[in-house]
């Protein structure tokens, strides 16, 4: 699993209202998709090593799953987020 999606910032200055609002949409559509889940999973990358994969920032590289739909795939194809080209941010 690589990182992929780059999801619009709800935490962000004033001046980019654009993508607070567009986070919002995105936000409250994970909520709305969490609300009627039947199962939700947390997939972790990890390395050959075992060790799990984190970014230059720290995070680990993770995705979560809603009844068996990745975020990372529901996202994009909402219109909601966007793929990174090369796979990784």
């Amino acid at each position: 699993m690589k990182a992929s999606t780059d999801t619009p910032e709800v935490r962000t200055p004033r001046y980019v209202a654009r993508e607070r609002r567009a986070g919002r949409r995105a936000t409250a559509a994970v909520k709305a998709r969490l609300a009627s889940a039947q199962r939700v999973s947390v997939l972790i990358a990890s390395t050959r090593s075992g060790k799990w994969k984190r970014d230059r920032f720290g995070r680990l590289f993770s995705d979560l799953a809603i009844d068996g739909v990745p975020l990372s795939r529901w996202l994009p194809a909402q219109g909601l987020a966007r793929k990174w080209p090369d796979g990784e941010k």
